[in-house]
This record gives structure tokens, sequence and C-alpha cells, in this order.
């Protein structure tokens, strides 16, 4: 059982604050300036969320949101399968390690509405350098 545990709170890890950074900051090197716009609107939406919405899965929020984003800017159909699996399991994680389904579906909703609005936010930007 140890094991287990391990491993959904290792997956569940990939709604984190850390990786979450971690994906922002790897979109300035590219420099990708739409896709970082599209983070870092959606993590200020996701920030203003968890007051707003109590009881939601904020790793389930996050993940969707990553999972939305970043199947839209690779746009591969093998990494859309592998991603969407990869949040699929984190939700069952949530869920496996005590989170109230509820919450989960709470998240992906909230997700789910942080991933549109940025999308669309974000194309009215202006890019550097275009």
């Amino acid at each position: 059982m140890a094991w287990q545990k391990e491993t959904a709170r290792d997956i569940l890890a990939l709604g984190s604050i850390a990786f979450y950074a971690i994906v922002i900051i790897r979109s300035l090197i590219g420099p990708y300036y739409l896709f970082f716009y599209q983070l870092a609107i959606a993590a200020a939406l996701l920030f203003a969320a968890s007051f707003a919405f109590k009881n939601s899965d904020n790793h389930v929020s996050r993940s969707f949101v990553l999972l939305v984003l970043t199947v839209i800017f690779y746009e591969a159909p093998i990494y859309t399968l592998f991603a969407s699996v990869l949040w699929l399991l984190v939700a069952t994680a949530a869920i496996y390690l005590g989170k109230k389904k509820i919450a989960a579906v709470k998240g992906f909703f909230i997700g789910l509405f942080c991933a549109i609005v940025s999308y669309l936010l974000a194309s009215r930007i202006p890019i550097p350098g275009n």
C-alpha cells in the first residue's frame, strides 16, 4: 500500500504549483510569449478561483490547464493522448488520496474555465518582436 500512495502523490505533483512554475519558466526560454501569456493569465485566474470556490481540488485545476494549453501548443496527437492519460491519472490520484469526487469535478470545471479564458485573453496581447 505504501508504494501505491507514494505513486499517487507523485502523479498528483503534476498539478503542483512547482510543476506549473517549471512549465511557465520553460515557455520563456523558447521564447514562446503567447504560451507564456496563456499560462500566466491562467495562473492568476486559478489563484483567484482558489479563493472564490472552496472545496475544489487545485491540483486537478492546474493540471487540467496545463493539459489544455500544452496540447494546443504542441498540436501532436501522441502528446495529446499521453497528456490526457496523465491528467486522468492526476484526477484518479486525487480521489485515491482522499479528495472527494465533487472536489475533483469542481477542479476540472475551474481548470476548463481558466484554460478557455486565458487562451482567449492571451491572443489579445501584443507579442514582442511581431
